[in-house]
Formats: C-alpha cells, structure tokens, sequence
C-alpha cells in the first residue's frame, strides 16, 4: 500500500507537468487594493504616502475589533491606553496627544472625529482601515500631524447581506455582531442596519471593594440610507450611536503589582459613562467635468468618569470628571473625473464649529483634612466652556510626467 500511494503521487505530478507546455510558467495575480487615502480610489500602490491597507479579509482574520487591534497589525502605530477606554492616545511614528486635541486624524467615512477620548470605540462591519504615516496637512488639515486612521464602513447595495456572530472568550467575555444591507427598490434605494453588543468581568480585582475593576460594558449600532436616484449621484444618510459603561484605573504601586498581580486595593469603585451620537450626509455627484463630495456631519458625545485618585484604601481624594462636546462639520470637495489624462486634482473647502464644556471636581475627604492635606473635607472644582469656529481651503494637484515619476503639489490655509 505504501508503495501504491508513492506511485500515485509520482503519476499525478507527471500528469500536472505534462499539462503544462514546455517553458510555460503558471502565475498568479493578485487583485488591486484600492484605497482613498488621498480622498479618491486609487490603487494604493499608485499612492505616493507611506500607507498600510488592511481589507475586510484580513479584518476578520486577525480579530481587528477596536483600535487597539488595528495598532497591533500596523508599522508605527502606537495606542496607549490606561484605565479605561477613553483614555486611548494615538502615536505614529512616535508623534501624538495626550489630554489636548490630537495629533492624529481619525475618519469614519469621511467624517473627523475631533476628541481622542472617542477613537477607542468598536468596529464592525467594516470594508477597509487605511493608516497614513507622517503630516497630511494638505488634505486632511488640523489633527493630522502624525498621520492618519481612515476607517471605512460597508455600504448597501442590490446584493442582500446578513449575519451574526458570537464570541465568547474567559472572563465571561461575550460579544454579539448583527448586521443586514438589502436594497430596497433595485439599483435605487438601499437600506444597512448592523451593531454589536459586548460584555467582560475584566482581569483586576479590587480587593478592598471584592469587584473586577476593569469591566466592560457596550452597545454600538449604525442605520444607513442610501439613495442612487442616477448614475451620477450618489447620496448616503448615516446615524449612528454608542453607549458604553466601563470600570477604570486598575493602577497600583509596584511592589503591590510585583507580589500580586491584577490585584489593587483601594475604597472608591469608579467608572466611566459615554453616550455618542452622530449623523452624515454624504453627497456624490459626478459631472462631465469633476466629481463633487458634500460631507456634512454633526457628532456629539457626553462622557462622565468617577475615579479613585490615591489607589488606596483610605478616604482621600476621588475626582469626577464630565465632559459635554459637540462638533459640526461641513466639507465640499471637488476632484478631477477618473481618466482624465496626466494631471488629477483635488481641492475643496472645509468648515467646522466645536463646543465643549469640561467640569472636573476633586473631592477632599476627612482622611485627607486628617492628614494635613487640606484644612477640612472639600472640593475643588475647575470648569472651562470653550467654543471653536474655523475654516480651511485646500488643493492638491498631481502631474503625471513619465510611467513612474509624478509630481504632486498641495496647499491649505486655515
């Protein structure tokens, strides 16, 4: 039997080979990634940035579902995190924020999410996460210093698409996906709705408290409308929100952390509330001479912390921190048509409004009045109401010279 087995895998080896004509060689070719990394599909290889796609496949591949996850896949890209989801610094290239305005873009089909503390929220049915490395001033504008994450969901269409998922992992993780796109009248009118919930104990104990300390608590969901009355125009309605109920700061000092880990102690359980809302328009329109791209958006979010700011056992100080913020974008952007011939170009004008209120109170316990820290119990509270207005115009333009030499010129003012 042995030898049988070895005489058929000779056989069938000589069988392939002598299909093949003599010289030939059997190649394989892969289909192009296309990106919108410059704000129209190209070939990313035909892109002239430092640029890492990563397709729906490999999404599902690698289990991608927050930020973090993308950080994990991609050169360059540092996300650093304590505490709780809202305190997710991005870094490329080691340039980022912390506390202020980031250094960092962050797109969701086209709309900029201005406040780091929304970046680490959950993806799902997603098409495609593009991340540009170094300064994208031109195109992209305040907030891009580092570079770019460019995240791009799914879009209905006449092909009817549903599922579910369900991942359960130790710490009584459970995750639920749901999504459904179908079209609604053919080539016309399309309809998508998809969310996902999540739910984990955490991996730290407080051991003063006998409760997990880093829990999580999700609920994410988006609706989309997309309406093709032509083939030139192409208009999406988006909405989207997000409700999230997190445990914070599993810190300790580190003789704690060195005899105990993912043991802390301390008298103050802490947590962290958010609720997002956001909505887009998004407008298509391709003419004879240029493509015009309406995006007008509107995302609002409130987010409460309590948090223990001693980590120890002993009545001293906790803070609560509520932020309130609302942004309103507009951007109106025109581009050369595909095919156009050796010279593309890209420019537009873009508007933003933003208004956040930020109250943060320090609360003094008796143990701290007791240990001289402040004469008696009391709270220090800090609150700032700033308002932002601005406006930018930009363009870009890219001259073909040979096959393999383009020259590319841009330019904002904000």
């Amino acid at each position: 039997m042995k030898r049988n087995g070895i005489a058929g895998i000779l056989a069938a080896v000589l069988l392939s080979a002598w299909s093949l004509p003599a010289g030939a060689e059997e190649t394989y070719k892969l289909d192009p990634v296309l990106v919108t990394a410059e704000k129209r599909t190209e070939n990313v290889q035909d892109v002239p940035v430092s640029v890492t796609a990563i397709s729906e496949q490999q999404i599902k591949d690698s289990g991608i579902r927050s930020i973090q996850d993308v950080a994990r896949q991609v050169p360059n890209l540092f996300i650093a995190n304590w505490g709780f989801r809202g305190n997710s610094y991005a870094f490329i290239r080691g340039i980022g924020a912390v506390n202020n305005d980031p250094a960092i873009g962050f797109y969701v089909d086209d709309v900029n999410y201005m406040d780091s503390r929304v970046f680490d929220t959950n993806l799902f049915d997603i098409e495609r996460i593009e991340v540009l490395r170094g300064p994208q001033g031109t195109l992209y504008g305040r907030n891009s210093l580092g570079g770019v994450v460019n995240i791009v969901t799914k879009k209905p269409d006449n092909e009817f698409h549903y599922g579910l998922e369900q991942t359960v992992g130790n710490e009584n993780l459970y995750e639920t996906t749901l999504y459904m796109r179908a079209p609604l009248i053919k080539d016309k009118l399309f309809f998508g709705v998809s969310g996902t919930s999540e739910q984990m104990d955490g991996y730290n104990t407080n051991d003063f408290l006998d409760k997990k300390v880093d829990r999580r608590r999700g609920l994410n969901g988006r609706m989309q409308l997309r309406w093709m009355p032509t083939d030139k125009l192409d208009v999406t309605a988006n909405v989207d929100g997000e409700k999230v109920n997190d445990g914070v700061f599993p810190l300790t000092d580190m003789d704690q952390a060195d005899k105990n880990p993912h043991h802390v102690s301390y008298n103050y359980e802490g947590r962290d509330k958010r609720d997002t809302l956001g909505s887009s328009l998004r407008v298509a329109y391709d003419a004879p001479w240029f493509k015009m791209t309406s995006i007008t958006a509107y995302r609002g979010y409130n987010d409460v912390t309590r948090n223990d700011q001693d980590f120890m056992p002993y009545d001293l100080i906790t803070a609560k921190e509520d932020i309130k913020d609302r942004q309103f974008t507009q951007e109106f952007r025109f581009a050369s048509p595909e095919g156009s011939g050796p010279l593309k170009w890209l420019g537009g004008l873009y508007l933003y409004k933003k208004h956040q209120d930020h109250t943060l109170d320090l609360n003094y316990g008796q143990g701290a009045a007791d240990m001289g820290m402040v004469p008696m119990a009391m709270t220090n509270t800090a609150d700032s109401d700033i308002k932002t207005y601005g406006y930018a115009v930009f363009g870009q333009a890219t001259y073909t010279l040979f096959d393999k030499l383009d020259l590319t010129a841009g330019l904002r003012y904000e």
